[in-house]
């Protein structure tokens, strides 16, 4: 026993069954702090796709040759199939480093998909703007730039961009309600779609909405369709919603390009020149002041697309007195948004109509 001072206190004796509560609750509120960080991470057991004797695993058992030999194959197939699964899976992820869910914008597969989409969108947009005229095409893919072509057809299609935007961030709040587990993004869907619709030319947001009915009735044909048509043998199998749901809107974005495909990314323009030039070789036809695109500027030179014929035409520089942007008859107007028409606000296009600024007959005509 150790010695001590004479006349110093003796030291305070504690219970052991105190401390053995006391460690008992570090103990518990350390597993509960390991949980909690366990459970918050993305790759934890609650998401694991193994099985648990792949995470536990234990002693094996080999079976019996009469068991084996009374599986059946079917049984035997579907038993191997989830160690494929998750062999694949790992191999992916040895290979790959970081994987992406499949489908989502990080995806090297969907950067793929999408730069062939806009390069389909130039080669396209061109083409239309050509009035499918080959020459004339290769001349517009040589002096515009992908960039300006892609923002200036977004800029062009954005009254029905954001109808669509409005339309989908709907959906997604619907669809939403009716899954079990809520998304980080979901409550973001609401908001996101009153503000889209209330920026929204009212006249976009009815073939909007539409478009949304439209999912709904082909829905109900389907199903009806699957029971009068479906068999034992081969049953009708009826796509669920957002199968439809993107069918329409694919096929709604597809009428839409092909219904505009012939009108340019770039804002009509009247351009003064300081003499007249040809803009028909056909019929010889000259303007002063021709309705055009300008396609190029730069070492000197304009390149002009005439708007009645779709010719390309080069001028110097120092011809161009003036360039002013106008309003074509028939390009895409009712540019009201929805919160306007509510309140009762009209509309004022700020730009003049080409038809009272140009010398052509037939643009004046139009």
């Amino acid at each position: 026993m150790p010695c001590r001072p004479p006349g110093s206190p003796a030291p305070a004796t504690r219970h052991p069954r105190s401390d053995l509560g006391r460690a008992a609750v570090r103990r518990y509120f350390r597993l509960w702090a390991c949980g909690c960080i366990l459970g918050s991470m993305p790759n934890s057991a609650g998401n694991d796709r193994r099985s648990p004797s792949a995470k536990h695993p234990g002693p094996s058992r080999r079976a019996s040759p009469s068991t084996t030999s009374q599986s059946s194959p079917a049984e035997r197939s579907e038993s191997s199939q989830p160690a494929a699964e998750t062999v694949g899976q790992d191999a992916g992820a040895e290979e790959g480093g970081q994987r992406f869910a499949p489908g989502s914008l990080f995806d090297p597969a969907f950067a793929k998909v999408a730069a062939l989409l806009l390069a389909l969108l130039f080669l396209t947009k061109i083409y239309g703007a050509a009035r499918f005229s080959l020459t004339t095409s290769t001349a517009l893919a040589a002096a515009a730039s992908p960039v300006s072509v892609l923002f200036g057809t977004l800029g062009l299609y954005e009254y029905a961009f954001i109808g669509l935007a409005a339309s989908a961030s709907a959906w997604a709040f619907v669809a939403g309600i009716r899954q079990a587990g809520v998304r980080w993004w979901w409550p973001l869907t609401l908001p996101l779609a009153v503000f889209l619709s209330l920026l929204t030319p009212f006249y976009y947001l009815k073939w909007a909405i539409a478009s949304i009915l439209v999912v709904f009735a082909l829905r109900d044909i389907m199903t009806v369709a699957s029971r009068i048509f479906s068999r034992a043998d081969q049953p009708w199998v009826v796509p669920s919603y957002n199968k439809i749901a993107v069918m329409v809107a694919m096929a709604a974005v597809m009428t839409f390009v092909f219904a505009t495909i012939q009108r340019p990314w770039l804002p009509a323009e009247v351009v003064n020149l300081s003499k007249p030039i040809t803009i028909d070789p056909m019929t010889h036809e000259e303007a002063a002041r021709p309705v055009a695109y300008i396609i190029a500027e730069g070492n000197g030179w304009v390149t002009l697309l005439i708007d009645s014929d779709r010719y390309l035409a080069i001028v110097p520089e120092t011809e161009v007195e003036r360039q002013r942007i106008c309003h074509l008859n028939g390009q895409l107007g009712n540019g009201q948004p929805f919160f306007d028409w509510i309140i009762g606000r009209p509309y004022v296009s700020p730009n003049l109509s080409c038809s009272d600024l140009t010398d052509q007959p037939e643009e004046k005509g139009r």
